[in-house]
């Protein structure tokens, strides 16, 4: 949709029927394929780093030198979880700390 520039619902149902390829109802069309709402048509979930070595790296670049810098500026790169230590705890996490050693 996003090909077609269509941004959102009222747009959408202006536009369907004149593209065969779109359905009148998406949401039933698609119901059993993986439709989660309308919100996921224009807004794809980004996903974190998978790794923490990843995760650390990313911050490193952006230049973060504190927890409470990390805080104020993680939205910075959209991959960045606001939870690392919850997220990586199983994967390399041992503390905020090590991200600055």
């Amino acid at each position: 949709m996003r090909r077609l520039r269509i941004r959102g619902v009222n747009a959408y149902r202006k536009r369907y029927r004149k593209d065969s390829r779109l359905p009148s109802n998406p949401n039933l069309y698609y119901a059993n394929k993986g439709w989660s709402g309308w919100r996921s048509v224009w807004a794809p979930k980004i996903q974190p780093y998978e790794t923490h070595e990843e995760f650390v790296q990313a911050v490193r670049k952006l230049g973060i030198r504190s927890v409470t810098e990390y805080w104020s500026r993680y939205k910075e790169d959209p991959r960045l979880h606001c939870h690392p230590c919850i997220l990586y705890a199983k994967n390399g996490w041992s503390g905020w700390g090590a991200l600055w050693a």
